[in-house]
């Protein structure tokens, strides 16, 4: 029943996304025949709204095929276009607001936009390829003074990001010397099939390594990728407790608040120590803190990853990025080490993060 849930909030995120796409695409050709002077609302017009809306649909149904190399050009080709049609649509919004105002020729906007939205998805096509770390000190006086966390998330690992990104951010995390590897989510972004496993890489860290499931792990495959996780030595909590390093590591499996809440309810963790929750979603700090959990580690928003996204990513969390308190309880939540959808970022940063205590608190 709960998988079923699941899967039917899939199919209504994705109609949601097709009928954007629709919009999108529908104003964009729109906009485009009357630069060129073409006849709109022909066969050809939405014959092309129509094969330019349903591109990056058919583009995640080839994430199956991850060792092909065809079906990996169709999805950068079509993923990247996805991007191209977004910066587009919100630069010809931009010029027919601005029009209002300021005369602007018709000639330069129709030959300067398309320019300037092909600029903008080079750069953002550039960004996610450098990877940051980012320190995060917390005031933590029951955690040991010498505790480090290496916190990794939404890598969505495919057709995009593969092992050879995989094992790059497994050498960053062994850089930082961890006590503990926390990933939260989201490992995969297709099904991993039974092929070999996709996560070798993750063998070669230092630390114990701990995994929470993400909502992308229920529709790729939770139980395969739980296996292959195992494969590799990583420790997949499914709303378990274990402790480490002089914490109690607790993982809740992807849901909403109420079943964070009866998750962590069922849990035999001692209040006294204290308690990392790795927890997919960012939006219950305020459970955990019930909880008596101390440090909630999260991803899922990926801070937005893209301009519109990180307007949005804001007034849908609040909590999207960066560190939070409440009560005494800290929340975490990470950009993200990887890429969801177009392989771009703009005004945002993929990152690895290093988690420590403050010295001075």
């Amino acid at each position: 029943m709960r998988n079923r849930a699941r899967y039917a909030g899939f199919a209504v995120f994705f109609s949601i996304i097709l009928v954007l796409l629709m919009l999108f695409n529908w104003y964009i050709m729109l906009r485009l025949f009357e630069m060129l002077l073409l006849p709109k609302g022909g066969v050809w017009f939405w014959l092309f709204v129509v094969l330019s809306a349903v591109s990056f649909i058919l583009a995640m149904a080839m994430t199956r095929g991850r060792g092909n190399p065809l079906a990996k050009g169709y999805y950068l080709t079509a993923s990247l276009w996805l991007g191209f049609q977004i910066y587009f649509s919100f630069s010809l919004m931009a010029s027919d607001i601005l029009r209002y105002f300021v005369f602007f020729d018709r000639m330069v906007i129709s030959l300067s936009l398309p320019l300037i939205t092909l600029a903008l998805v080079c750069i953002a096509a550039v960004v996610p390829l450098f990877v940051r770390v980012r320190t995060v000190e917390i005031p933590a006086r029951r955690l040991g003074k010498g505790m480090r966390i290496a916190h990794i998330s939404d890598l969505h690992m495919g057709l995009v990001n593969g092992e050879a990104h995989l094992r790059r951010l497994v050498g960053m995390a062994n850089e930082m010397n961890p006590d503990i590897v926390a990933i939260t989510g989201d490992i995969s972004d297709g099904p991993v099939g039974r092929g070999p496993n996709p996560f070798m890489p993750l063998k070669e860290l230092r630390a114990p390594a701990f995994f929470c499931t993400g909502n992308h792990e229920y529709y790729a495959g939770v139980d395969e990728i739980a296996g292959f996780l195992k494969g590799v030595g990583v420790k997949v909590l499914r709303n378990e407790v274990v402790e480490c390093s002089g914490a109690q590591i607790i993982g809740i499996d992807y849901g909403d608040g109420k079943e964070l809440r009866e998750a962590l309810s069922k849990l035999p963790y001692d209040r006294s120590k204290y308690a990392i929750l790795l927890y997919h979603s960012p939006d219950s700090i305020e459970i955990a803190q019930e909880a008596g959990i101390d440090l909630m580690l999260s991803g899922h928003t990926h801070a937005g990853q893209t301009f519109p996204f990180t307007v949005m990513a804001w007034m849908v969390w609040r909590k999207y990025s960066g560190l939070y308190e409440h009560k005494g309880t800290h929340l975490f939540v990470t950009s993200g080490a990887g890429t969801w959808g177009p392989p771009l970022r703009l005004g945002t940063r993929s990152e690895v993060a290093l988690i420590r205590r403050n010295p001075e608190k």
